[in-house]
């Protein structure tokens, strides 16, 4: 009869623990946040975008924040918005800068004014930015400009 001796865990603890240590010290934890911060990027923008295409635009505004160096100003005279319905609004391009702290997106858009019905398409183009401060991304611009519809 032989007896069997029981494994510690340790070992596998310890090489794990040096693994994570080996990727710290090569970056890999940088690559590891950059890929966590592109996810949340991905996430980010699914949300908007549903919220943009069913006209939700008080909660789409939860994701703008305009810097203070941009000069960006609304396109949207005051009141248009509630005439405006989306018809199509889907991500079509993402580009990253080298460090993940600012994305170019750009959406597809179709919507029309509920007075004309003439229907408007284009390309509605942002600038994300990730926040340290906030620890999320966030819009530097405004929502997509409907003023061709009126």
């Amino acid at each position: 009869m032989s007896t069997r001796r029981r494994s510690s865990p340790w070992p596998g603890a310890i090489a794990v623990a040096l693994g994570l240590a080996l990727l710290a010290g090569c970056g890999g934890l940088d690559t590891i946040k950059q890929g966590e911060r592109a996810r949340r990027l991905s996430d980010d923008l699914r949300v908007y975008g549903k919220l943009v295409r069913w006209g939700e635009f008080s909660g789409a505004r939860a994701f703008i924040q305009v810097r203070p160096e941009s000069e960006v100003r609304d396109p949207n005279p005051p009141g248009l918005l509630a005439a405006i319905k989306v018809t199509h609004y889907r991500l079509s391009d993402t580009v990253y800068n080298a460090d993940l702290s600012e994305a170019a997106v750009a959406f597809e858009l179709k919507f029309f004014h509920q007075d004309t019905r003439r229907e408007v398409s284009g390309v509605d183009r942002q600038v994300w930015y990730w926040s340290e401060e906030l620890s999320r991304w966030l819009l530097d611009g405004t929502l997509p400009d409907f003023s061709g519809a009126h």
